[in-house]
C-alpha cells in the first residue's frame, strides 16, 4: 500500500469536502493499492462515468475502490453513505451502520 502525503490528502479534502474523514486518513496513514485479497483502493476517487459510461453522469456517487471482479466501491456525497456498484452499474447503498473501517478490515481481513 502507498501512503498518500498530508498535501495530498488536503488537496483531496479541498476538491472533494463530502469524503470521510476515516477514509482520508487511511489513504494517509496506511495508502491506497491492491490488498492482499485481491482488492483495489484508489488513491482518490473517480467519478461512475470512468466505469460505467455517461448513464451516470448524474450520479454522485464517488468510485474509491473495486473487487478486482466487477464491483465498484463507493461513497454517495448526498446520502452519505458507502455502498457497491454491480458489473452492469447499479448503485446499492450500504446501511447507516456500515463504515468505511469495514470496507478496510474486508481488504486488510
Amino acid at each position: 500500500m502507498t501512503p498518500l502525503s498530508d498535501p495530498e490528502v488536503q488537496l483531496l479534502r479541498e476538491s472533494h469536502p463530502s469524503l470521510p474523514s476515516d477514509y482520508l486518513d487511511h489513504l494517509r496513514q496506511h495508502g491506497w493499492g491492491k490488498a492482499l485479497n485481491g482488492h483495489m483502493l484508489y488513491s482518490g476517487p473517480i467519478r461512475p462515468t470512468e466505469v460505467y459510461g455517461e448513464r451516470l453522469a448524474d450520479s454522485k456517487v464517488l468510485i474509491l475502490g473495486d473487487d478486482m471482479s466487477g464491483y465498484c466501491f463507493g461513497f454517495d456525497t448526498e446520502t452519505l453513505l458507502f455502498g457497491e456498484f454491480s458489473p452492469g452499474g447499479v448503485w446499492e447503498p450500504w446501511g447507516e451502520d456500515q463504515s468505511f473501517r469495514e470496507y478496510v478490515t474486508v481488504l486488510n481481513g
